[in-house]
This record gives structure tokens, sequence and C-alpha cells, in this order.
């Protein structure tokens, strides 16, 4: 059925935007992946090469208009990528994580493809991503820090080190708060449960968390003071 005869300008416009737009741009690329992948010029690699080729230079001609479609675009380079290579490098890894770990919400569909990835690279089959949660996170992160920035009195700049990273049994905590300056450093599970809550003091000194008692996997950790939220970040637990 032609679009002339849907008689809904919203409709129409979604249609023409799809013709001209990013929204299009990307659907018909993953159309064109997953026909490379299921043709016969796999079995030439000199075509196949050459076809996917073709695809990146596509890729990389779009120009992403937000966010979402800036990671559209960085996925799709990956999967690019590894066809062409059949290789994973640091690189590679540190991204997927990256992106499997970041909120979907606001990051869009690569998010999901990205956490198909990260179960095959890091062979993890058992976290459980909790979108609700990883966003909120994300986002009351965001709010604390705009909030502290409109206090002039407020040192912002704070600073965590978190190592070994991944760890077993324990790991070592030091911060860039100010000397005799305390805060809280809490840990959550990525369902969204504290699990941990340890005091930190600043200066040179050095604070053990012990997570022998905690399950493998990836952890959210948080520094704080006086309900100030300064830094974040991810601990892998792999015993």
């Amino acid at each position: 059925m032609g679009t002339d005869s849907i008689g809904d300008s919203t409709l129409i416009s979604f249609y023409q935007n799809y013709d001209t737009l990013n929204i299009g741009n990307f659907q018909r690329l993953y159309d064109s992946i997953a026909v490379q992948l299921d043709s016969t010029t796999m079995a030439d690699s000199a075509l196949f090469y050459t076809a996917i080729n073709n695809l990146q230079v596509k890729n990389n001609s779009f120009k992403p208009a937000i966010t979402a479609e800036t990671n559209e675009q960085l996925i799709n380079n990956f999967t690019l990528n590894y066809l062409l290579t059949d290789t994973v490098n640091a690189d590679d890894s540190s991204f997927i994580y990256t992106m499997a770990f970041s909120c979907a919400y606001s990051n869009g569909p690569a998010v999901y493809t990205a956490r198909s990835y990260y179960r095959a690279i890091y062979h993890d089959d058992t976290t459980q991503f909790n979108d609700d949660t990883i966003c909120a996170y994300a986002h009351g992160h965001r709010m604390m820090r705009i909030h502290a920035n409109t206090d002039t009195t407020a040192t912002i700049n704070k600073q965590i080190a978190v190592f070994p990273n991944p760890a077993a049994d324990k790991v070592n905590i030091v911060t860039s708060l100010s000397l005799n300056e305390t805060g809280v450093i809490d840990l959550y599970n990525i369902e969204g449960v504290k699990m941990k809550e340890i005091q930190v003091t600043g200066g040179t000194i050095t604070s053990i968390l012990q997570i022998d008692n905690l399950a493998d996997g990836v952890y959210l950790y948080y520094l704080h003071t006086n309900q100030q939220y300064y830094a974040r970040g991810k601990l892998v637990i792999a015993k």
C-alpha cells in the first residue's frame, strides 16, 4: 500500500523520514549485513571482504544527529571490523563493556547489541541488566553533579581509584578527598541492591573493602560526601 493512500500525515512523514534520514539508513545497513552473512558471497572471501568494506564506507558516511545514532554507527563499525578480522582487541572489549553497562534509554538500541557481544566476549551468561536501575543510577549521578556545580563552595573534582579490578577477595580504594575529609562509598549489584558501604578518608590513606563474600559479577560503586555525588565506576568480581 502506498503512503498516499494512508491519509495520515504523521505516518506519511515517518515513511519519508525512513527513506531519507538515519532511522532508515541504519536499518538498511543492518539488513545488508544480514544478507551478506546469509549469502553465497561468504564462500568467496574476496567478494565477502569487498562487500563488508563497502558497508563500512556506507556506515561511516552517515551523519549521526543524536547520541543513539552515534552509538549505532560505533556498534556497526565493531561488527564490520570483527567480520573482517575475526579478532577483538582490548579497545574493542572496553568499548563493548562500557556500552553494555550504559543506559539503553538514552544511548539507544546499540546498548542491547553490545550486551549480546559482552556475553560472548566475557563469557558471562549470568549478569542481568536492569535498565531502570542503570539509568536511574546514571541520571541521579548527573543530577547530583549539576547540583554540586551550582554550589561555589563545593569541591566537585573528586576522583576514586579501585584496584585490582577485576578482583577476587578485596579491593584497595584511594580517593582524592582532602586531608581529613571523609566520604562514603556504596557498592551496588546490577539489580540495584546495596551490597557494601565503606567510609573513606582523604589524604594518602588507602581503604580496603572485603568482597570475598560477594558473588561473581559486575557491581557499581560511587563516592559521596554530604549527599554530594562525585565519582562512580564499575567493579568486576571474579574468583
